[in-house]
């Protein structure tokens, strides 16, 4: 029972809230609340920059736009982005509610419009998506050069350096291009099982090209990673950015409390006494909101942020997750205060810096293991020998609760032999047509399901694999997931996460994390995708691609260029084999133009 506790109400005591503020999208709102909304976004602007984050009645919006070109460097390109930008949000919500909107933040599910989006009235608000005036100063709306100035914060302006007007709000709109649609988004939230994962393997690049292809790459403040929070329709795509991540949350309730991963070494949030410990945990302070903690921000529906989303029309339907365990009855023992973010010290005493996600749980840490010369390979399974006893415990009842009894697939050798639910990675035609269909079209519910299943881990067999090369190197294989990662000489492994490895360099002291190396993926073409190029808004069925990530970008929040490149490929050739589905058995995506004329 204790085992499952530890997952259940990992790194915070809030209870259950019992009001749930629901966030809605954009066209949910009558044109009355949007007006309203908008005047309440431009009413924080008002305010003075006054540098107080935590009392929504004086933060003013230039504090938010401050505050996240602050902490930019640390918040992009790690494993807090989700959390930070969560966090974010949710005090700009806070705020909003003291100048006139108290009826939570709105997102823009633009996955349903992404061959049209820029016909939406939502440049009726916020001004124009592409302005022509000189220096592509906004010129319309609430947020016109005449209303609004951005921030003057040495943060931002530190990075905006740019020649004409320094004052007015800057947007460039691709107008014409078109974003990921809501099958992107759907094959972003199934598969991952792990924070690490679904953080990792996102192939649409979806946050990133949201931004490029909203603002205008290379012109417009939202597509600076760093002062994007100049444009108010940050907010819009933010929101929307949050619940995509709840959506995978909702998937499986483990994912809920699930948070691992590294973070830049010396952010704030690991602290000035220890700056080189990069790993995350729950009871870290977050970036610009040290007064919670990152597991204050994991639920949406505790005490703290007490929040869901409406269903908007990019919702495509997320298969139950196969092997999800059934959640732990509650225990009267448990006494959980609402006023306070400790735990019984009992429940924690053999985990001193926080409980175990699904996926910490299933891998315990190895003794030291240092890269050394060695004469043959040498290779040991995972071992449970040295881990504690309350991590054994909950890799025990994970163990029971979860086993993988599928009628379709239960040998290790199916497991390893099956092709990923995700096309992208795939050069067989058949196979991405198969499989593509199956989560685009709805067809054959009965193979998802076995696909979802062979994705879960393989519970009975080892987690990873540690093998000392004959040159002393060390490689780290996940035989679920067939990757594998090589560790230099002169690294000794600190921690091996589902998805990456700490290791320690000898010579420095200093940690680094390794990742598996990502074979690139050159574009190719598939023969039976439409032979000339899908211009968006275009055609009534077929979909065009999205706009590719630029290199500035990826260099902006820390982004390794060769993976998006991939990624960017991935995304072009997900998008070739909707295409062909159309023309062999059909195809669904809400963002066809047949259902927008």
């Amino acid at each position: 029972m204790v085992s499952w506790l530890l997952l259940a109400f990992a790194g915070t005591a809030y209870s259950a809230c019992t009001n749930l503020v629901v966030r809605r999208e954009w066209n949910e709102l009558t044109a009355s609340e949007k007006q309203t909304y908008t005047d309440a976004v431009y009413a924080l602007t008002r305010r003075p920059i006054g540098g107080d984050l935590r009392d929504p009645i004086r933060v003013s919006y230039y504090d938010f736009v401050a505050t996240h070109s602050q902490f930019a460097h640390w918040t992009h390109g790690t494993d807090q982005f989700y959390l930070y930008h969560r966090a974010l949000v949710f005090q700009f919500e806070q705020a909003l509610a003291t100048v006139g909107w108290n009826k939570g933040s709105v997102y823009w599910d633009w996955s349903a419009v992404s061959q049209n989006w820029w016909t939406s009235d939502v440049w009726n608000y916020f001004g124009e998506v592409k302005s022509s005036a000189p220096d592509s100063c906004v010129t319309q709306g609430a947020f016109a050069r005449t209303r609004y100035s951005v921030s003057t914060d040495p943060f931002s302006q530190g990075q905006r350096k740019v020649s004409g007007d320094p004052r007015c709000l800057r947007r460039c709109g691709r107008a014409g291009s078109a974003l990921p649609d809501a099958t992107a988004i759907t094959g972003i939230i199934v598969g991952p099982k792990t924070y690490s994962q679904f953080h990792g393997d996102d192939t649409s690049n979806f946050h990133a090209v949201g931004h490029e292809t909203l603002g205008g790459a290379n012109c417009g403040d939202m597509a600076n990673p760093v002062y994007s929070t100049n444009d108010p329709v940050f907010w819009l795509h933010h929101t929307f950015v949050d619940k995509v991540w709840w959506r995978w949350q909702q998937s499986c309730w483990t994912f809920k409390n699930d948070y691992e991963g590294f973070l830049n070494g010396g952010d704030p949030a690991l602290g000035g006494h220890n700056p080189d410990r990069t790993g995350v945990a729950r009871n870290q302070p977050l970036d610009s909101f040290s007064w919670w903690k990152a597991g204050d921000i994991l639920d949406t529906e505790g005490d703290l942020l007490c929040y869901t989303y409406s269903k908007s029309p990019g919702d495509l339907d997320v298969p139950i997750v196969i092997g999800c365990p059934e959640p732990p009855p509650p225990s009267p023992q448990l006494s959980l205060s609402s006023s306070t973010t400790s735990v019984s010290p009992t429940l924690f005493e053999a985990l001193p810096d926080a409980s175990p996600t699904l996926s910490e749980a299933l891998l315990p840490l190895p003794p030291s293991v240092s890269s050394a010369p060695a004469p043959s390979n040498r290779i040991s399974s995972s071992s449970t020998s040295n881990t504690s006893p309350t991590t054994l415990a909950a890799q025990e009842s994970i163990t029971r609760n979860t086993s993988m009894t599928s009628e379709i697939a239960t040998s290790p050798a199916q497991l390893t032999s099956t092709k990923t639910v995700l096309p992208s990675y795939w050069s067989d035609d058949q196979y991405l047509l198969t499989d593509l269909r199956m989560f685009i079209s709805g067809y054959d519910p009965a193979h998802f399901a076995s696909i979802r299943t062979l994705h879960n881990r393989d519970y009975d067999t080892p987690k990873y694999t540690i093998a000392t090369q004959d040159d002393g190197r060390i490689m780290i294989t996940f035989p679920a997931s067939s990757r594998s990662i090589l560790i230099p000489l002169g690294y000794s492994v600190h921690r091996i996460y589902s998805t990456s490895v700490q290791a320690v360099c000898a010579k420095t002291g200093k940690p680094k994390v390794f990742r598996p190396a990502k074979p690139g993926i050159a574009y190719r073409k598939p023969s039976c995708a439409p032979k000339d190029e899908v211009i968006a808004g275009g055609h009534l069925e077929y979909l065009a691609k999205p706009e590719r990530l630029s290199l500035n970008f990826a260099l902006l929040v820390g982004l390794d260029w060769s993976t998006v490149q991939t990624n960017n490929n991935q995304q072009a050739m997900t998008v070739d084999y909707f295409n062909c589905l159309i023309d062999n058995e059909g195809a669904f995506s809400p963002s066809q133009m047949k259902y927008h004329v």
